[in-house]
């Protein structure tokens, strides 16, 4: 985002939840969202990329994660009890209204399903990288697959 207001790159990608404060303040503006649904910030509505693009469908939907990992070694107990303790404060108001007021999505993914959703992020950035030459190191050497 910084490099973006400095102007030393043209285009960024990131969550309206980082970028929020920046287009608000017009620092940055808005193309368009990349999770399959437009969004507004004031009178702003900003676009959906697949709308506008279709071929972007075996890209997209995509929205960027925030996640709370444990190491697959670790006992079921102790993954349970971080589950119950993640459903409670993800229920809370506390924590929906602060999601609301800072733009972002509680999905509630845990285990496979947000292994697999990590797993896309992975893919699609590593070999869009590879792909536009902005990666030194080939994805498939990786272990990552092609999306």
């Amino acid at each position: 985002m910084e490099a973006a207001v400095n102007g030393e790159v043209q285009l960024v990608i990131g969550s309206l939840a980082e970028q929020f404060p920046l287009i608000d303040g017009g620092k940055l503006k808005p193309l368009a969202m990349l999770s399959g649904q437009e969004a507004s910030i004031g009178d702003k509505t900003i676009p959906d990329a697949l709308s506008e693009y279709p071929s972007l469908k075996q890209y997209l939907p995509l929205s960027q994660s925030i996640g709370f990992a444990v190491a697959n070694s670790a006992s079921d107990d102790v993954k349970n009890v971080l589950s119950e303790a993640f459903t409670q404060a993800m229920a809370s108001d506390t924590v929906r209204e602060w999601a609301d007021g800072n733009h972002y999505v509680i999905s509630g993914q845990m285990g496979d399903e947000a292994s697999k959703t990590f797993a896309k992020l992975e893919s699609v950035f590593a070999w869009t990288l590879w792909d536009l030459g902005a990666a030194t190191v080939d994805p498939e050497t990786l272990g990552i697959p092609k999306p």
